[in-house]
């Protein structure tokens, strides 16, 4: 026994709507206009202070790397640089970074000052950091 198919009314709507969608679909205005999507972050204090102790925890890093690795100018570089972020300017408060963490445990502040000075002194070579002491 053979099957009949009957059209129903309902194919030719089917077919008009499915070629719609895909004309639509692949319409090349879609493809020409160009759509960016993004987002302003405006800076805080927290995520200033975040990004600050990151760089500096990897200047940080970076110098005990080079040191073990025997690369002394790379190390130095280093260790200025982080002094140079502890010496910079919080964008937010327009303060340094060491009167920024002072200002909230003097303590901390100390200690993280003698940690990267400390840095620097390890990378200097053994003559000069004598005639220092």
């Amino acid at each position: 026994m053979r099957k009949s198919y009957a059209v129903t009314s309902q194919q030719p709507l089917l077919l008009v709507v499915y070629a719609t969608l895909i004309i639509s679909l692949f319409n090349t205005d879609n493809f020409s206009k160009s759509r960016s999507y993004g987002h302003d972050f405006i800076p805080d204090e927290s995520a200033s202070f975040l990004s600050f102790a990151n760089q500096l925890k990897t200047e940080s890093e970076l110098v005990q790397n080079n040191l073990a690795n025997g690369n002394i100018d790379l190390a130095k570089e280093h260790a200025i640089r982080a002094i140079e972020l502890l010496n910079s300017t919080d964008p937010v408060n327009n303060a340094t970074w060491k009167d920024e963490i002072a200002e909230r445990n003097q303590r901390v502040a100390n200690e993280l000052v003698r940690s990267v000075s400390s840095l620097e002194n390890k990378t200097m070579p053994s003559s000069q950091s004598e005639q220092q002491h």
